[in-house]
C-alpha cells in the first residue's frame, strides 16, 4: 500500500507549490464500540484506512493548505457494509502589509463519533462530553481574522468564525424510537488586544456568539424536542510569562453571559432568564525543539454541539510528547521513537436553556498514552491506548447512563514526500509562551501526519 501511494505523488511543478500523497489508519480493539450503557455494552474489532492528498504553496507574502482525505471504517461485528466519511480543510496566510496580515480556514468533515478519536493525536486530547450510540456526524467550520501588529510590542486583531453540526443517534436501525437529530450552529466575533514585553504579555478580548441549538426528537424519547436561541457576549483578559526558555505560564481571567431569546415551536410557554459565569485558567508549559508537555486547569463556557447544549466545564488535563532515547539522541529535531500522552478530569455541568442555571452534572475522564515510532521522516508507526469515562445522571427528568470503554489501536501515518510547503497557514493562532517560541508550524513533527486538524465539534471558539 506504501508502494502504491509513492508511486502517484506529483513532484512539485515549481519551488513554491508542493504535493503530498498521504495515507493513515489503525486496527482497533475496543470493548464498547459506540459508548453504550456500561451493562449492554458490545465489544469489537474496527479497520480504518484514510487515504488523503495535500497541496501547498508559499510565495513571498502567502502560504496557502488544501488537505483532502477519506477514510472507509469497517466494523467486524457491528456493521453490514463499510462506513465512507470525507473531511477536507484549506487555510490561507496572507501579508496584506508591512504591518497586517490576514488568515482564514474552513473545514468540513463526517464520519462515526466514536472513530473521530483515532484521527488526533494522543498528546492533545482530552475528556469530552459525549453522547452514547453510534451516532453519525457531520460539520463545518470557518474562521477569519486580520491582524494589525506593530512588531513584537502591540498586536490588535479582530476575527470571525462560524461552525455548524449535525449528529444522528440511528435509533432507527436500532429498533427503538424515531432517531433524534441534533442541529447545532454557532457565529460570532471578538476583537482582542494584545501588548508584549520581553518576558510577558498581557491581552484583553472582548466577543459575542449566537447559538442555535436544536434536538429534533419523539416525544417519547429520554430527552425530547427542543429548539433554543442564545447569545452570549463575552471577555477575558490573559497574562503570560515566560520563566526561562523552556518553561512558560498562563493565567487568565473573565465572564461570560448567557441571554437565551426566540421562540421554540415545541415548547410555546417557556420563560427564559440571563446568567453570569465567571471563567479562569492557568497553565504551566515546557517547550523544546524536541517536545512539550501542558498542565492545565481551566473554567469554560462553551456550547457542546453534539449534545445541543451550552456547558460549564471545569477540566484539569497533562498533555506530553517526549522523545524517548532507547534508538537515538533525544534532542533531535526528529526523533525515532516518541512517546505520547494525556491525562484529563473534566465536569460538565448543562445550563438550563430556560433559567440558565446549571444542572446535570457529569464527570468525564480520559486516558490516551501512546508511541510512535518513525525510522524515516513521513512514516511514522504506533501503538496507542485509549480510556474513556463518563459518569450517568439519575437526578435528572429522565435517568441519563454513564458508560466507560477501553481501546487498544495499531496505527500508522504517511506522507510522501515527507516536506511539503503551505505549512505557515496551520501556525497555531495563540501558543503559551510570550515570545512565540512554542508558534510552530502544525504538521513539521515527526508525531502525526494529519491532514486536516480536526475540529472539536464539543468546545467551543474560545482560544
Amino acid at each position: 500500500m506504501v508502494a502504491a501511494f509513492s508511486a502517484v505523488a506529483v513532484p512539485a511543478a515549481a519551488d513554491r507549490t508542493s504535493t503530498s500523497v498521504t495515507a493513515s489508519g489503525d486496527v482497533s480493539a475496543t470493548d464498547n464500540v459506540f459508548a453504550s450503557p456500561r451493562e449492554v455494552r458490545v465489544s469489537d474489532i474496527s479497520f480504518a484506512v484514510r487515504p488523503g492528498v495535500l497541496f501547498g504553496y508559499d510565495g513571498p507574502r502567502a502560504s496557502h493548505e488544501l488537505g483532502l482525505e477519506g477514510e472507509v471504517l469497517e466494523f467486524v461485528r457491528n456493521s453490514e457494509k463499510p462506513s465512507v466519511s470525507l473531511r477536507g480543510g484549506l487555510r490561507t496566510r496572507v501579508q496584506t502589509t508591512r504591518f497586517t496580515s490576514f488568515a482564514a480556514q474552513l473545514e468540513g468533515s463526517n464520519g462515526v463519533l466514536s472513530a473521530l478519536g483515532a484521527r488526533s493525536s494522543p498528546d492533545v486530547t482530552g475528556p469530552q462530553l459525549v453522547p452514547l450510540g453510534r451516532i453519525d456526524t457531520q460539520s463545518a467550520s470557518g474562521a477569519m481574522a486580520l491582524s494589525w501588529d506593530t512588531g513584537r510590542s502591540l498586536q490588535i486583531t479582530p476575527s470571525v468564525f462560524g461552525r455548524v453540526s449535525r449528529s444522528d443517534d440511528n435509533a432507527d436501525d436500532q429498533g427503538m424510537d424515531l432517531p433524534t437529530i441534533i442541529k447545532s450552529a454557532e457565529t460570532g466575533g471578538q476583537i482582542s488586544v494584545e501588548r508584549t514585553w520581553r518576558e510577558n504579555s498581557l491581552s484583553f478580548e472582548a466577543g459575542a456568539a449566537v447559538l442555535r441549538l436544536e434536538r429534533d426528537a419523539s416525544l417519547m424519547a429520554m430527552l425530547g424536542p427542543r429548539l433554543d436561541h442564545q447569545f452570549n457576549p463575552r471577555v477575558r483578559g490573559q497574562w503570560r510569562h515566560d520563566i526561562n526558555r523552556q518553561w512558560s505560564s498562563t493565567l487568565d481571567g473573565g465572564a461570560v453571559y448567557v441571554h437565551p431569546f426566540g421562540k421554540d415551536p415545541d415548547n410555546p410557554d417557556r420563560v427564559y432568564e440571563d446568567g453570569i459565569f465567571p471563567v479562569f485558567g492557568g497553565a504551566l508549559a515546557y517547550t523544546e525543539v524536541w517536545g512539550r508537555g501542558l498542565v492545565q486547569a481551566r473554567r469554560e463556557v462553551a456550547p457542546n454541539l453534539l449534545v445541543a447544549q451550552n456547558t460549564v466545564n471545569d477540566t484539569a488535563t497533562v498533555q506530553v510528547a517526549l522523545p524517548l532515547p532507547w534508538l537515538d539522541d533525544s534532542r533531535r529535531r526528529q526523533p525515532k521513537l516518541v512517546g505520547l500522552g494525556s491525562i484529563g478530569l473534566a465536569r460538565t455541568q448543562l445550563i438550563n436553556s430556560e433559567n440558565s442555571q446549571t444542572e446535570s452534572e457529569f464527570l468525564v475522564g480520559s486516558v490516551d498514552v501512546g508511541v510512535g515510532y518513525s525510522p524515516r521522516p513521513g512514516f511514522t508507526y504506533g501503538l496507542r491506548f485509549q480510556f474513556q469515562y463518563q459518569t450517568g445522571d439519575d437526578q435528572a427528568e429522565m435517568v441519563i447512563p454513564g458508560f466507560w470503554r477501553n481501546t487498544l489501536s495499531f496505527t500508522f501515518n504517511i506522507r510522501y514526500p515527507d516536506q511539503a510547503n503551505g505549512e505557515a497557514a496551520r501556525r497555531r493562532n495563540r501558543g503559551v509562551r510570550a515570545d512565540g517560541g512554542d508558534l510552530v508550524p502544525v504538521g513539521v513533527d515527526p508525531v502525526t501526519t494529519d491532514v486536516v486538524p480536526e475540529d472539536d465539534a464539543g468546545s467551543g471558539n474560545n482560544e
